[in-house]
């Protein structure tokens, strides 16, 4: 049997996505020495204090300033000092996010050319997995794909 030890609110500070819905959410927190990084529907990454076991104190909020938010699947990739995120629609992101302060060091689009196959319908489908010291990023639309790439910088 689980038995809750706290709840602790996530919520995003715009009332509707795109669609006028309220935004879905599918995450896991990532846990690295008693902090929880979690992304919530309105593409806002939070950096929790849970060390304690009663309770979660927000440290930052780091918010990519959406129009409206969106469907948010999977889990922000830690490597390293920082926090990577996806961000979908039309124009697909990658955020790198300095775990301690959470400011953006950077932000770069991850759609591809047209040469590659892109088209309007490209989105992420799941958000960055960090492997052996490189980020993976997978899309879906009208051509799915995989990218692998360093996220020095």
């Amino acid at each position: 049997m689980l038995f809750r030890s706290f709840l602790h609110s996530i919520g995003g500070t715009k009332t509707a996505s795109r669609t006028g819905s309220p935004p879905t959410l599918e995450s896991t927190p990532a846990v690295e020495d008693g902090f929880m990084y979690v992304h919530n529907g309105w593409s806002q990454v939070l950096k929790i204090d849970v060390r304690s076991g009663t309770k979660g104190v927000n440290i930052w909020m780091n918010d990519p300033e959406l129009e409206a938010g969106g469907a948010m699947r999977g889990s922000v990739a830690l490597l390293g000092k920082y926090v990577y995120q996806n961000v979908g629609g039309p124009k697909p992101r990658l955020f790198k996010i300095d775990a301690a302060t959470g400011e953006t060091v950077w932000e770069v689009s991850t759609q591809p050319t047209q040469e590659e196959g892109s088209t309007a319908n490209n989105s992420h489908s799941v958000q960055p997995m960090a492997l052996k010291g490189q980020l993976m990023v997978a899309a879906t639309g009208a051509r799915d794909y995989i990218e692998i790439g360093r996220a020095h910088v």
